[in-house]
């Protein structure tokens, strides 16, 4: 019954159940994050204090904000303000803990805390953030299907506008990253570097937050699809303005990939546009993609300036940029969704066109939709 009442699954007209995009993001977390995702999910959906299904916001202020939720006396009576289906819950997650005392045979509970190791846990549920966002996005879905049997726009929708606004933000924030390293190289008064390193603390909050945004849009996808690297391709270069300039050389024959192909095709965009941006004309990016035994290789080529050999390693750690202005982001993302998602691995050389190949090595799933 819990999860019918928080939308974690849905009954459908035959009176079957089925796990929605709420439930289904659940089942893929673990630990804490688990638990903060269902305190989420109750938060935004509680009828108030006496909810047996969702603990109200509330009651999570008073337990975190006081330390203890303790009993209220009313006509001589003590009891608890909010519904002990609840409460006891609560316990269960670990995001409450009872202080019980009497004899075992008759104890009695009086009052509940947030464990220490929770505390974060709890705070960040009510402090709203992009949790907050993926959650309200898959319960407009499921109100979309029980009125229209509709489609998950709202989820979508988010996830659309989370890239947009990542993608602005990190082209912003790029150059104001780059120039304040410059500047902390330079000879400054005390006063003046605790400034500029202030501001720099400022810019990587920023861009943490952005990439958490990302996670959490990405976290409520639907995380497997079979799909064919030829569109997967000609949609990336159909995103970037100039890759008229590019050269895409296919194989004969279909070639298909089985994961998360959105991740995917967010990490091509990033490599090619910064081959683009990086190259010489005639041609400046070669693309290409080969079927060889058990794997698929992609191979994305410029020519540029190359990536100094001592650096090819640590082009993929997160942050690290070889650019004037680069944020360092897409080649760590690029290495993420290859080895992480898709069980591959990525390198970096020297380029027949002059410049630097990146080689994404992705094993061939040969499935159908």
């Amino acid at each position: 019954m819990y999860a019918l009442e928080t939308k974690l699954t849905r009954r459908g007209p035959d009176g079957s159940l089925a796990v929605t995009g709420l439930g289904r993001t659940f089942l893929r977390l673990r630990g804490k994050d688990a638990v903060r995702w269902l305190l989420t999910a109750e938060n935004l959906q509680s009828h108030g204090d006496g909810d047996r299904w969702r603990a109200s916001r509330h009651l999570l202020e008073i337990a975190v904000e006081n330390q203890v939720l303790p009993l209220t006396n009313w006509d001589d009576s003590e009891y608890f303000p909010f519904d002990s289906n609840t409460l006891t819950r609560l316990v269960q997650l670990g995001a409450l803990d009872a202080h019980v005392t009497g004899p075992e045979d008759d104890a009695e509970v009086r009052w509940y805390f947030v464990p220490e190791a929770m505390t974060n846990v709890v705070r960040s549920v009510l402090d709203e953030g992009p949790w907050h966002s993926a959650v309200t996005a898959l319960l407009e879905d499921e109100r979309s299907f029980a009125v229209l049997g509709g489609s998950p726009i709202a989820v979508e929708a988010t996830i659309e506008q989370t890239r947009m606004i990542a993608h602005e933000v990190r082209n912003a924030l790029g150059p104001v990253r780059y120039n304040v390293d410059e500047l902390l190289s330079e000879e400054l008064t005390q006063n003046h570097r605790s400034r500029v390193e202030a501001a720099k603390k400022g810019v990587l909050r920023v861009l943490d937050f952005v990439d958490h945004m990302v996670a959490t849009s990405e976290l409520i996808t639907e995380p497997v699809t079979a799909f064919d690297v030829e569109g997967l391709l000609r949609e990336a270069l159909g995103w970037i303005d100039d890759a008229g300039a590019a050269e895409l050389i296919l194989p004969t024959g279909p070639v298909r990939l089985r994961g998360p192909r959105p991740l995917l095709l967010r990490a091509l965009l990033d490599i090619i546009r910064n081959a683009l941006q990086s190259a010489t004309p005639t041609p400046p990016v070669r693309i290409s993609a080969e079927r060889d035994a058990r794997e698929v290789r992609i191979v994305v080529e410029d020519g540029g300036p190359g990536v100094p050999a001592e650096l090819r390693a640590r082009v993929f750690d997160d942050g690290f940029t070889t650019r004037p202005g680069g944020s360092g982001f897409g080649l760590a993302f690029l290495r993420k969704v290859v080895e992480h998602e898709l069980g591959g691995r990525v390198s970096c050389e020297d380029a027949d066109l002059g410049g630097a190949r990146f080689t994404i090595i992705i094993p061939d799933a040969e499935s159908e939709p």
